[in-house]
């Protein structure tokens, strides 16, 4: 996903009159269709650098139109894809179909709110013409492989979900349910909650594209990314403080 996507921050938020409500629109259209994406081309899934193909501009382009506001600026997207040159705690996955960019999503290791060895994955980006095509599903995997292959044995994502709302339920049945996410109470039955889910990171339970992709990877182990790969912002700690609180329930 999907995260409520604060600038640095990689979280997901629910219906509201601002833009976390057209980030949850974004992540329900990623959704639309992945369950069973149509026949199309393979989806390549490496991971971002300084000298990857797609340019920062082009990255940047493409989140901000699949948010539906300025989610990443260029520079941003340019730190972003520098991280994948040695290395690094968070990483950007990059996705082409025909050699054309159509997606990207970041993994990090090691966050600074979750336990040691949990990971966590966010950004998730598809351009508008390739959602339901397969293209989440394909970065999602990518993602999930990277930090298992690195040691993490779970990973956390966060969104906010609110009650009785036709999108925010489609999440939580795709997050918890075919993501296989957990949380540690169930949703409400009124108003909205942030919700801090985990998984066990396994062979088992690594998230598997149902498409035809090619993943090319960086092999980083967890003991050797370093906290000061992981840039935070003020919007950053605020909602780590909020993921430790809500996660004080394991």
């Amino acid at each position: 996903t999907i995260e409520s996507q604060l600038p640095q921050l990689d979280v997901v938020h629910g219906p509201k009159e601002c833009k976390e409500c057209k980030e949850l629109q974004t992540a329900e259209a990623l959704l639309r269709s992945e369950e069973e994406p149509e026949k199309v081309a393979v989806v390549e899934v490496e991971i971002g650098s300084s000298q990857s193909k797609a340019t920062p501009r082009q990255i940047s382009t493409l989140c901000n139109k699949a948010y539906g506001y300025r989610r990443l600026s260029e520079s941003e997207a340019r730190s972003r894809l520098a991280m994948g040159d040695g290395g690094s705690n968070r990483v950007l996955h990059v996705a082409y179909r025909n050699g054309e960019l159509v997606g990207c999503c970041s993994s990090t290791l090691q966050p600074p709110w979750t336990p040691r060895s949990c990971g966590h994955w966010g950004l998730l980006s598809v351009h508008p013409d390739a959602q339901g095509t397969g293209v989440a599903s394909a970065l999602i995997a990518a993602a999930e492989r990277r930090l298992l292959d690195a040691g993490c044995r779970s990973i956390q994502i966060e969104y906010e979900f609110t009650a009785s709302d036709p999108d925010s339920e489609r999440l939580l049945q795709w997050y918890e349910g075919k993501c296989g996410f957990k949380s540690g109470s169930p949703p409400p039955k009124r108003g909205s909650e942030f919700r801090c889910c985990r998984k066990k990171l396994d062979e088992d339970s690594v998230y598997k594209s149902s498409g035809e992709v090619v993943t090319r990877l960086s092999r980083v182990s967890l003991s050797e990314a370093s906290e000061s790969d992981f840039n935070r912002s003020s919007d950053e700690d605020e909602l780590e403080r909020r993921a430790v609180k809500m996660c004080r329930v394991s």
